[in-house]
């Protein structure tokens, strides 16, 4: 699949979990909220941003043919899985 070079670093910085969400933004001291800029309800997480906002989501459905709504949304499945287990695991 070819995608413009700008999708592709976004693609990256989704897979490396390095998107600056408002969250994140927040646990350093740069902005003052954490909620969402879409939606202005929930938190901005990356789960958030790519899947949970209605905002978005309104966003991705409205791509005709776009089978990216359950790509994002394997992709979320996954990142749970991980997340679960990196809770569920004793620390030494």
């Amino acid at each position: 699949m070819c995608l413009p070079e700008q999708n592709c670093g976004f693609l990256w910085l989704v897979f490396q979990d390095k998107v600056l969400t408002n969250s994140i933004r927040h646990t350093r001291h740069l902005t003052y909220s954490t909620a969402c800029d879409a939606c202005g309800v929930q938190e901005e997480t990356l789960m958030h941003i790519l899947q949970d906002c209605p905002m978005i989501r309104g966003l991705w459905s409205s791509f005709p043919g776009s089978h990216a709504m359950p790509l994002l949304e394997a992709y979320c499945e996954i990142m749970k899985g991980i997340a679960s287990s990196h809770s569920s695991s004793p620390r030494p």
